[in-house]
Parts: C-alpha cells; sequence; structure tokens
C-alpha cells in the first residue's frame, strides 16, 4: 500500500493505523458554511455563506476554552459558542444551534470520501487495527452509519469519550492505553496540520498529511484515495 512507501522502513513499525474523521475520511454533503447560511435566514440572518465562512476561524478559537478537555457536555457548548459567535446579528441563536446539532448528526449530511471504504477494508484484511480518530461527539458514531458505513472492525476514537481533544497529549496516550500499543506503533493520517500532524509526532506516532500543500520533512498526500492504490 502507498503508506508503506511514505513511511519507508518505519513502516514495519505500524500495527495501528487511524484516521482523522472530518476533512479526511468524511466531508459534508453541502458546505458547512452553506449549511449555516441556510438555516440562519430561516432565522432572520442576513450573512452571506462568504462572510460566516470568514467567521469560523474567530470563532472556534473563541469556544475553545476548556483548554484541550472534552466530554459531551463542553462539545455541546463548544458549538453553541460557535454559532452565537458567527451570527452576532441574531438576538437570539439558540433555536439555530439547536437545529445545525441536529442537521450535523445526521448521516446524510456527512459524505465518506472516494476509495475510503476499499482503504479500510484492505488495512483489516492486512491485520492491521483501523480506528478513527476524532475531535468529535457521540454524534460520530450516528454519521458513520447508514450511507458512511464504515466496516465493523473499524475502531471509534471520540475525543468526548476520551476526555481530551487533539493535539493534547492525554488524547493520543489514551488512545495507546486503549490500543495496548506504544506511540511508533500507531499511524495517524490527517488533514490537520496542528491536530493530527504535529499533535501525533509530539506523542512519538508516526503521521501522514492529507493536504494538497507540500511539505519537505512529512509523508503527505493529496488525497486519501491515493492511499488506496
Amino acid at each position: 500500500m502507498r503508506w508503506r512507501e511514505l513511511l519507508g522502513p518505519a513502516a514495519e513499525n505500524v500495527r495501528a493505523v487511524l484516521f482523522d474523521a472530518v476533512g479526511t475520511l468524511i466531508t459534508p454533503t453541502t458546505p458547512v458554511a452553506e449549511v449555516y447560511h441556510d438555516f440562519g435566514r430561516r432565522h432572520g440572518s442576513r450573512l452571506e455563506a462568504k462572510a460566516i465562512a470568514a467567521r469560523f476561524p474567530a470563532a472556534l478559537r473563541a469556544a475553545d476554552v476548556c483548554q484541550g478537555r472534552s466530554d459531551e457536555r463542553i462539545e455541546f457548548d463548544r458549538w453553541r459558542a460557535v454559532v452565537a459567535h458567527v451570527f452576532d446579528d441574531l438576538s437570539k441563536t439558540e433555536p439555530l444551534f439547536q437545529e445545525l446539532w441536529t442537521h450535523f448528526a445526521r448521516p446524510d449530511s456527512w459524505q465518506l470520501v472516494p476509495r475510503s471504504v476499499e482503504l479500510l477494508e484492505g488495512l483489516i484484511a492486512g491485520e492491521y487495527v483501523v480506528g478513527v480518530a476524532s475531535n468529535f461527539d457521540a454524534r460520530l458514531r450516528t454519521v458513520l452509519s447508514g450511507p458512511n458505513r464504515v466496516p465493523a472492525a473499524v475502531k471509534p476514537f471520540i475525543s468526548s469519550d476520551l476526555g481530551w481533544q487533539k493535539p493534547h497529549l492525554g488524547y493520543f496516550r489514551s488512545v495507546e492505553r486503549a490500543l495496548g500499543l506504544s506511540p511508533q506503533e500507531i499511524l495517524l493520517v490527517g488533514d490537520d496540520w496542528d491536530n493530527d500532524v504535529c499533535g501525533g509526532r509530539s506523542a512519538g506516532w508516526q503521521a501522514i498529511w492529507v493536504s494538497p500543500k507540500t511539505s519537505a520533512d512529512t509523508p503527505r498526500v493529496a488525497s486519501l484515495a491515493e492511499l488506496a492504490e
């Protein structure tokens, strides 16, 4: 498989291959900013999708107040704060937030990236432990069902279960304990440079970056489909 070529000799140590969820293994069927725009307009917001997209980075930073901690309540409140920050032209955002929360819990709001099931099944056939390593909440289990069904052998490692978000070291150590593996035996494939690549490497894991950008010192693919080649 292509990932073994990218890692070189270090691939011999790998016993588990984990994939980030959003942006790596799954993507929204409709871009997030467009969904926010559509729902927001129904509640009286005049923000355009482009303006909403531009507000997301600051909204996510403002909502990250728990220093890497995670549980179901923290994740619920985090996204409530994101919605309130984005839609500052609305006096009340709770009804809008509840609708968005429910929307993104639906399997049909997400889609698996091309050739992902083929890749997962190939790894399982090769007797690797395969999992999803995600900063998400319990909704992810529903998302990965239905049209986004992944093989039953794929193990979910969700931040709200583990008590920590990537890139906090607590997240990676929790996964290691659950798997009974050492850091160098785990490969993380993800699109987020800070959470997946830097976080994983800082924990001693191996990492492959999914990105159209180039990197001189990190194994990289432009898309997850490349790893199935």
